[in-house]
C-alpha cells in the first residue's frame, strides 16, 4: 500500500510523488512498452499482504530488531553525513 515509502519521504523530509496505475491499464500498456510486460507477470504479488516468518533468521541473529522508522532515520542521516558517497 506504499506505508513504508511513504515513511521514507517522511524520514527524509520530503512530500511523496508517486501513485498508482489500476491493473488493466498496466496490461494494456504492456501491449507496447516492453518493460511493463515484466511488470504485469508479477501483478498477483500486490494483490494481498505478504506474509513473512522471520523465524529461521530470529534464531540464527536473535530478536533484536530495529524498527524501521529508526532505521531509515539512522540511514538517512549516514548518506547525508557522507556525500561524497555515490548512491
Amino acid at each position: 500500500s506504499g506505508e513504508f515509502f511513504k515513511m521514507v519521504y517522511e524520514e527524509a523530509g520530503q512530500t511523496p510523488k508517486f501513485g498508482t496505475i489500476p491493473n488493466l491499464m498496466v496490461k494494456m500498456l504492456g501491449l507496447f512498452i516492453p518493460n511493463l510486460r515484466e511488470v504485469e507477470e508479477m501483478l498477483y504479488e500486490f494483490e494481498q499482504p505478504f506474509v513473512v516468518n522471520h523465524s529461521k533468521f530470529a534464531q540464527a541473529f536473535g530478536e533484536n530488531t530495529t524498527p524501521h522508522r529508526e532505521a531509515l532515520r539512522e540511514t538517512i542521516t549516514w548518506f547525508r553525513q557522507h556525500p561524497q558517497v555515490k548512491h
